[in-house]
């Protein structure tokens, strides 16, 4: 399941933190702070890693010109 701008700007701090996960390893990591941060979960020699993507920014998204969406 895909994660939409909506699911993520919705998404309210708890106590804990807890992720939200797209698909092919992708998720979001919520804080009890309210930060959003993006993570790459993979596997590397049978061991599981995290790739830090950074912060979810949704004013940038919102406001990027279309062209740069297009790739």
């Amino acid at each position: 399941m895909a994660l939409s701008d909506t699911a993520l700007r919705n998404a309210k701090p708890q106590a804990t933190k807890y992720k939200l996960y797209d698909d092919g390893g992708l998720l979001v990591v919520i804080t009890p702070t309210g930060g959003k941060l993006w993570r790459f979960k993979y596997r590397f020699g049978g061991t599981e890693k995290q790739l830090s993507l950074g912060a979810y920014l949704w004013q940038f998204l919102r406001h990027r010109p279309f062209s740069l969406m297009r790739s």
